[in-house]
């Protein structure tokens, strides 16, 4: 499970920003190419590794990783949008915005910085195990569950990779 957080400047615009999952997946690495460069971007990213989504639930996994992406911002923002239902308890005031990709451009850039980033770390994985995983096999989260994995001796390093993104992907200023 990657969460993704980001603080835009104040009169941020950008005519091909929005929900990632609508983006051709070009035109998605162009936009987070765009926004992780820029100065006056801060993003981080939370990771959560299959194995902690199969002891909690992938509920209490994506808002594990929505407060790890908090973390790894340069401090606690006033303020927190949240795309979909309100998560309680939360450390941080919310607003719950059901389609909040759709229509804040800071959870649409979330939402891109989160997908590319999760896309990244299963191509990584791939390619470290292509034994177990295709490169042409559309990969999936619910794909990678560990009880896929727990006889195939990967469980560490799955782990691996997952904390080793947790903590690549950030920019606080």
């Amino acid at each position: 499970m990657v969460a993704a957080a980001v603080i835009l400047p104040e009169k941020f615009r950008h005519r091909k920003l929005k929900d990632s999952k609508q983006l051709l997946p070009e035109l998605r690495q162009e936009i987070y190419d765009e926004l992780v460069s820029r100065d006056d971007i801060i993003w981080s990213i939370g990771v959560v590794d299959s194995f902690e989504i199969d002891q909690i639930n992938i509920l209490r996994a994506t808002h594990k990783a929505m407060r790890f992406a908090l973390e790894g911002l340069c401090g606690p923002p006033d303020h927190v949008l949240i795309d979909g239902l309100p998560v309680s308890p939360f450390p941080l005031p919310q607003t719950a915005i059901i389609d909040g990709d759709c229509i804040s451009l800071s959870i649409a850039a979330a939402s891109v910085i989160a997908k590319v980033t999760r896309d990244r770390l299963m191509r990584e994985f791939c390619a470290r195990f292509p034994s177990i995983v295709s490169a042409s096999t559309k990969v999936t989260a619910p794909n990678f569950t560990s009880s896929n994995f727990m006889n195939t001796g990967l469980v560490r390093s799955i782990a691996d990779l997952s904390s080793r993104w947790r903590n690549r992907f950030s920019r606080s200023n």
